[in-house]
């Protein structure tokens, strides 16, 4: 038997050890009194699932390094959208040209000197613009699921890239008008452009469940995806950091473009990089599917899929308040910019700690453990958030909390991949990543214009709205709790030895043979 990149030979003998292990496991034959046959048996199935691991390991490095650059973009994006967005702010008092702007007291933006204002200014379009990004990708995440069955997957991945590139290009031309009514329209462009055309996170998880059938093994590739993800934001963080913003600076053009140019190469680059994961695409491109409320209408077919798109709207929603973290730190604590990223940077680590212990919690507890572990650590940080308006301290402690929820994310994956037939995966995938996109689409502006009216507390709020400066925290916590019920409800309905009903019995088959291997104590990932 050869042993090549996709080779279907070793996934296909693998699978038949797989099973005749399981059944001599059933009769009783494998223990102690195993017969030597038996053993052989094991032992030939372990070595098959190894080098099966080892031929997709061998396929997952090109994914990984799209996704590497992909999070490098996405990190210059999000670490640097809402500094530009103050510097953009104009109101009656323009800043002094010999201002301090290592000061605390510096507002960010030449053409404003109120840091308070500015600060909820840009907290404002910040969120109404990211509340459109994901009013777009309503539409484009079911587009992409269906042509992912259809077509295959490297065509959103491209197209993907594609709209980040245009999206930077926007950015880039917004920072060089710098002020004017033309800027604001310019970075809700940018958000429309990525909005319609970002499918990435959401087929990188469908690749690697193309790439590897066992679900345990799933979140033990999720969980290293996220590392690699959060070593590359880290390392860009860092250089940004030390470039951009520490510089104090009201320009920042040449990073979106430079950006904007690298996405446009990783486009014309990928096709031919990336071998397609989708070996039987269905061919039926059927354009009815594309309309986000029809990828809906498959949470009405089981009540397994309602639960776990109830479990991801309510945490998506509770999560989407962090979008003001970056003007209330700012607001509240009197912090600048520079001290800002310092603290994302500590909340950073923290989550690269967690995700470093993910694949490890994972397979020493399993996938349902580590969730219910991670959505209480988010809802205990929540309720610590409600009293961040009267001491830092309560800020930091909830923030670290959030942090460690991060090890819940590839656990979420792997057991929302046990309930998919593969034939369907896209659409599946697609439509809780559709329900996820509403949640965030509502409830970031939401977020951003509660932070908006009350303040953040502290400094930049008097006695009235101290008493107010919690009400954002508050909603998130009422939505996470929500979420943690729902996922009891669905562990309760669903327990692992039962396969949803929505998936069709050859995959069901594949999936009770993947939960019987997690339960053994002699499998590995």
């Amino acid at each position: 038997m050869s042993v090549h990149p996709g080779s279907s030979d070793v996934r296909d003998e693998t699978s038949a050890l797989e099973v005749a292990s399981e059944g001599d496991r059933e009769k009783g034959t494998l223990g102690p009194r195993a017969s030597s046959e038996a053993k052989g048996t094991r032992q030939l199935s372990l070595g098959a699932e190894e080098a099966t691991l080892r031929v997709f390991a061998g396929r997952l490095w090109p994914l990984l390094s799209f996704v590497m650059v992909y999070a490098a973009a996405n990190t210059t994006k999000g670490l640097l959208f809402f500094f530009f967005l103050r510097s953009t702010i104009v109101c009656g008092e323009e800043t002094p040209a010999d201002f301090d702007r290592s000061s605390s007291d510096w507002s960010g933006s030449r053409y404003c000197n109120d840091r308070c204002r500015v600060a909820r200014d840009a907290t404002l379009i910040k969120g109404i613009a990211n509340g459109i990004e994901h009013f777009g990708q309503l539409f484009c995440l079911p587009a992409a699921g269906v042509i992912a069955d259809s077509l295959g997957r490297n065509f959103p991945f491209t197209v993907s890239f594609a709209g980040f590139s245009a999206s930077m290009l926007a950015l880039a031309v917004a920072a060089l008008v710098s002020r004017g009514p033309s800027v604001v329209p310019l970075a809700m462009v940018s958000s429309l452009l990525r909005g319609f055309t970002d499918s990435f996170h959401v087929m990188r998880q469908v690749s690697v469940t193309d790439m590897f059938s066992s679900a345990k093994g799933r979140g033990y590739v999720y969980g290293n995806i996220i590392v690699f993800r959060i070593i590359c934001s880290g390392i860009v963080a860092f250089i940004l950091t030390a470039t951009v913003i520490a510089e104090n600076t009201y320009d920042y053009a040449a990073p979106f473009f430079s950006f904007s140019a690298i996405l446009l190469v990783m486009a014309a680059v990928f096709p031919c990089a990336m071998r397609e994961t989708n070996t039987n695409p269905t061919r039926d491109l059927d354009c009815k599917r594309m309309s986000p409320f029809h990828a809906l209408l498959v949470f009405r077919e089981d009540t397994v899929v309602l639960y776990i798109g109830i479990l991801a709207f309510c945490v998506v929603a509770a999560a989407s308040v962090m979008t003001i973290a970056g003007g209330y730190v700012i607001g509240a604590y009197g912090y600048t910019q520079v001290e800002a990223v310092y603290i994302l940077f500590a909340a950073g680590f923290l989550v690269f700690l967690a995700a470093c212990s993910a694949p490890l919690v994972i397979r020493a507890v399993g996938n349902r453990r580590t969730l219910r572990v991670a959505i209480a650590s988010a809802l205990i940080g929540l309720c610590i958030l409600c009293f961040s308006p009267i001491s830092r301290f309560f800020f930091f402690l909830g923030v670290a909390f959030i942090a460690l929820a991060i090890m819940g994310i590839p656990a979420y994956m792997a057991l929302l991949s046990k309930n998919i037939a593969m034939s369907k995966m896209g659409k599946t995938v697609a439509a809780v990543g559709t329900l996820t996109i509403i949640a965030t689409a509502i409830f970031t502006p939401v977020y951003a214009a509660i932070f908006h009216a009350v303040g953040a507390g502290g400094e930049c709020s008097d006695d009235t709205n101290l008493q107010l400066a919690w009400i954002p925290w508050g909603v998130a916590t009422v939505f996470m709790a929500i979420g943690y019920l729902t996922m009891h409800v669905w562990f309760r309905e669903f327990p692992e030895e039962v396969v949803s009903s929505s998936v069709p019995a050859p995959a069901a088959a594949v999936q009770m043979q993947d939960m019987k291997a997690a339960a053994d104590d002699g499998a590995s990932s």
